[in-house]
């Protein structure tokens, strides 16, 4: 069988299909199979004009909750376009699809696979590629005569047994250093998604594949975690000092002065009651990015103990003094549209956030969306009140204040998660 896999990147995903991808690489790509890399506006196009040529074409896609109505929409033209196909089979993944399982099914696709995939992603394709039944692989749902089957997950993904990237297929990106997440935040889906118990990818695995971005003349390295100051943590809530330094000495021994190793930075922010000057200080000695990205989401103590933050406004104060001390910058989240929100909630989280900048952070805002997977899922977006949203482009004007919350706020009208 020729079969066809095309993977429908968006700039939200690549590094999802950087992982799947590399995944299916260390199993083996198998024989006559062809792949395609689709960017927006070309995916419909192109899986049409490409997929009579095989026995079968694999789309995937993998996507969050903000996008779940643009892919809707592509995917019901898609199917559209080869209504008199059956050689195509659309595959979800991403936390959307894994948290709102029924709703994806309902949207077209085939085959929804919930969760991690590092291992089933590569089963699947060689399950249906040697024309073997893949209905019992761990990891997947369908529907079989209108309803819908969600096989047991597999076991939770060993980091250290799959690359954080593709180098066959040279797609190259941030390496994950650490997966899980023990706090369990009413909005945020890592924990729902990967368990409450932090993994750690292994140092060497990880500063093997920091060389091999440098080799390849990339001089950027990024990484991902929850939390970065917790890697090697047994409980993700205390620093392990000497791993962290093994780690960031050890990148930095392999990839020389070339390479610029981004730590504590997007998308591996640190959680304020953890900034410590001495960890800061040893991103100061190895590192090369000039901020720390921290996350308060809000001024309010009654909020952050609804949020499920285990944090106070107090250790945020602290770790921007912290941070600006070792001569970073401190780049503060907040979320705005709170569910539940109320006036002194939002007047408590204004004043942190001028207190902050006053002392010379930047605050990086967000309008809450409610994810698919979690707690918050069911609930709306709070308004943002005029008063309020004038004191946000007041922060704005004076630099003081950046990012997409106004976006987020337009998105999050109107969307609707659907059953799991």
């Amino acid at each position: 069988m020729k079969i066809a896999i095309f993977y429908r990147l968006s700039r939200y995903n690549r590094q999802s299909f950087c992982a799947l991808r590399g995944a299916l690489e260390r199993d083996g790509i198998p024989e006559d199979t062809d792949t395609f890399f689709l960017r927006p506006g070309e995916g419909v196009k192109e899986v049409a004009r490409l997929v009579p040529r095989y026995d079968l074409g694999i789309v995937c896609y993998s996507f969050m909750t903000p996008q779940a109505n643009i892919i809707a929409r592509e995917v019901a033209v898609l199917r559209d376009h080869l209504s008199r196909e059956k050689v195509v089979m659309l595959l979800a993944g991403g936390p959307h699809p894994s948290g709102a399982v029924e709703e994806t099914l309902g949207m077209g696709f085939d085959l929804v696979v919930k969760g991690e995939g590092e291992e089933t992603f590569p089963r699947l394709v060689h399950r249906v590629k040697e024309g073997k039944n893949f209905k019992g692989i761990q990891g997947i749902c369908f529907k079989e005569n209108g309803k819908v089957i969600s096989n047991p997950a597999p076991p939770l993904t060993d980091l250290d047994l799959y690359p954080p990237f593709a180098p066959q297929s040279k797609m190259f990106g941030k390496i994950e250093i650490s997966r899980g997440c023990p706090f369990g935040c009413r909005f945020c889906q890592t924990s729902y998604l990967f368990g409450s118990t932090m993994r750690h990818r292994n140092i060497d695995i990880i500063v093997k594949h920091g060389k091999i971005i440098v080799d390849r003349g990339l001089k950027d390295i990024h990484f991902i975690s929850p939390n970065a100051l917790a890697y090697g943590s047994e409980d993700g809530k205390n620093i392990n000092y000497e791993a962290l330094e093994r780690l960031l000495a050890g990148l930095r021994r392999e990839v020389g002065s070339f390479g610029k190793i981004h730590f504590g930075s997007y998308p591996s922010e640190v959680r304020p009651e953890m900034v410590e000057k001495k960890a800061i200080a040893l991103i100061k000695q190895y590192c090369n990015n000039h901020y720390i990205l921290i996350g308060a989401q809000s001024g309010s103590p009654r909020q952050l103990v609804h949020l499920k933050r285990g944090h106070t406004i107090e250790a945020v104060y602290n770790a921007v003094e912290i941070i600006l001390g070792c001569g970073f910058k401190a780049y503060v989240d907040f979320i705005f549209g709170l569910p539940g929100a109320e006036d002194e909630d939002r007047e408590l989280t204004l004043k942190a956030m001028k207190d902050l900048a006053s002392m010379g952070a930047i605050i990086h805002g967000h309008t809450f969306l409610p994810l698919a997977g979690t707690p918050f899922a069911k609930e709306a977006p709070s308004a943002i009140p005029d008063a309020f949203r004038h004191e946000l482009k007041r922060l704005a004007s004076q630099a003081k204040l950046f990012g997409q919350w106004e976006a987020q706020e337009r998105t999050g009208k109107g969307l609707v998660i659907g059953s799991g």
